[in-house]
């Protein structure tokens, strides 16, 4: 949260002629889960990806778990572009190496910045391994 992706998901857009589409859009507020993808309202998303893609070229999708929230709708990304806050130190996210997570040694559970289940989702999808650019924004306001 926090690292671009509506920014630079709307620039991409407009540039291409395209459309943007937020999977914030799809969350059922009815559903208490911490995991982000069990909240999408899946046969909306499908629904409206499949009219917005017959009326547009490009459909520009944007939301944290996206690569998560697509395979549960069996769907893959023609194209992925990670966006990646950076603080003032030169940290990922947060002030947090992913790396920091996976060996168990920074992270608690309710520490703040990234929900314990967005780790889990970029050690298990590697969304940042995966895409064919990163966008890496600087968070002036971090410390």
């Amino acid at each position: 949260m926090g690292s671009g992706k509506t920014k630079l998901a709307f620039a991409l857009a407009e540039s291409m002629n395209g459309i943007r589409v937020s999977l914030d859009a799809y969350i059922d507020r009815d559903v208490e889960s911490k995991n982000y993808s069990e909240k999408i309202m899946r046969h909306y998303l499908v629904s409206d990806l499949r009219k917005l893609q017959a009326a547009f070229q490009f459909v520009v999708l944007e939301g944290i778990c996206l690569l998560e929230v697509l395979a549960t709708i069996s769907r893959t990304p023609d194209s992925h572009v990670y966006v990646k806050r950076i603080s003032t130190g030169g940290l990922w996210h947060d002030g947090f190496h992913l790396e920091d997570y996976e060996t168990d040694q920074a992270i608690t559970e309710n520490q703040e910045g990234l929900h314990k289940s967005e780790f889990e989702y970029h050690s298990k999808w590697r969304p940042h391994e995966r895409a064919i650019a990163i966008f890496e924004r600087p968070d002036l306001g971090a410390s």
